[in-house]
Formats: structure tokens, C-alpha cells, sequence
């Protein structure tokens, strides 16, 4: 009887012993677990930065609208109205290139390199519209002379007839080769009957 009790006691405790070993594993398990959350958190970081580089990225943005903008441009004009007021000494053959309104060409917001010339920025935008233009240049001197813009020509309305240009209304002593201009500016060619007078030029011999 005794025997039987002390086996039974070296049983029992063995099981014990067994049952103790097979619930250990289960700790490491719940550690695992517990790491969860931190790959969870590092995903949220991840997502949130992402945000931030898309802020980062639109902000950069209206700094080239900015730069865009702020490209060089300058008005140009082209007009014979005193045409219009000496029909009876134009040229028969020239009347259908006279506009009505005296306008033969203009762009407010012609791209021009600041420090280039009246002539460089005429030239341009003539050849871009497919306007005709003609002109005598003089290298030595870095001169131009315009002849003619849209056919319409020196002496094609009087003796006294030809082109003209002004910067910002105000008639240069230069020609328009050596007239430099800078963004902002208005540049005007403008078709004269009276050596000038008629649109402002009175020219003084000085």
C-alpha cells in the first residue's frame, strides 16, 4: 500500500512537471504580440510623412508660376492713321493695305530679352506674324532704316511720308538698331506724311 502511495505521488508530480513545460512557450508568444503595434506605428509614421512630402512638394509650386510669370515682355504697336487723313496723296495701288482703324499690328505682351533693340524686337515679332517688312541696315554703324512694313512704304503717301518710332512716347534721337529696350516698355512704329509732325516728331534740327 505504501508503494502504491509513492508511485502515485511520483506521478502526480511528474505530470505536474510536464504540464508546467508545455505552458512555457506561451510567454514569447504574447511578446509577439505586443510587437505588433509598434510595425503598426512605423506604418503610421510612414503614411503621415507621406502628407508632408506632398505639402512640401505643393509648395514649391507657385514658385515656378513665379518664375513663369515673371518673363520678359514688352508692347508693341504699329499704326499709319495719318494715312487715313492723306488718302488723296497715297499711293492708288496701296489703299487696300490701310486697315480702317489705322492698326496694322499689335501684341501687349510681346517676349522680348531685356536690353535688346526696338529693331531686334520689330524684326521678331514681324517674322512670327508673317508681316512684311523691309529694311536697309548699314553694318559699320550698326544702323537700320526701315523702308517699309506691310508693303507700306517711304514716299508711297507723299514726299514727306515714311516710318517712325517712339519708346514709351518719346521719339529717339537714335535709329531703332541702337534703341535699347527693357520689359515694360511700349515700342511704336508709326507711319509719318509730314517728315514726322503729324504724329508728334517735330523735329528741331538740334
Amino acid at each position: 500500500m505504501t508503494r502504491i502511495r509513492r508511485f502515485a505521488a511520483l506521478y502526480l508530480c511528474l505530470a505536474l512537471l510536464l504540464t508546467g513545460c508545455a505552458a512555457g512557450p506561451a510567454v514569447p508568444a504574447a511578446s509577439t504580440a505586443a510587437e505588433a503595434p509598434t510595425e503598426t506605428s512605423a506604418a503610421s509614421s510612414a503614411a503621415s510623412s507621406a502628407p508632408a512630402a506632398a505639402s512640401a512638394a505643393t509648395q514649391t509650386t507657385p514658385a515656378a508660376t513665379e518664375t513663369a510669370s515673371a518673363a520678359s515682355v514688352c508692347t508693341l504697336i504699329i499704326r499709319c492713321d495719318t494715312i487715313l487723313a492723306n488718302l488723296d496723296a497715297l499711293d492708288p495701288e496701296k489703299l487696300d493695305l490701310v486697315p480702317e482703324d489705322g492698326l496694322l499690328y499689335e501684341n501687349p505682351a510681346a517676349e522680348m530679352t531685356d536690353g535688346e533693340s526696338a529693331f531686334d524686337l520689330l524684326l521678331r515679332e514681324m517674322r512670327a506674324a508673317a508681316i512684311h517688312l523691309d529694311f536697309v541696315k548699314t553694318p559699320a554703324y550698326n544702323t537700320v532704316y526701315i523702308k517699309g512694313i506691310g508693303n507700306l512704304y517711304e514716299f508711297d503717301c507723299g514726299d514727306l511720308s515714311g516710318w517712325t518710332y517712339r519708346v514709351n512716347g518719346e521719339f529717339l534721337s537714335v535709329g531703332c538698331s541702337l534703341a535699347v529696350i527693357h520689359p515694360g516698355d511700349t515700342v511704336e512704329f508709326l507711319y509719318t506724311c509730314d517728315l514726322g509732325a503729324d504724329v508728334g516728331n517735330v523735329w528741331t534740327g538740334e
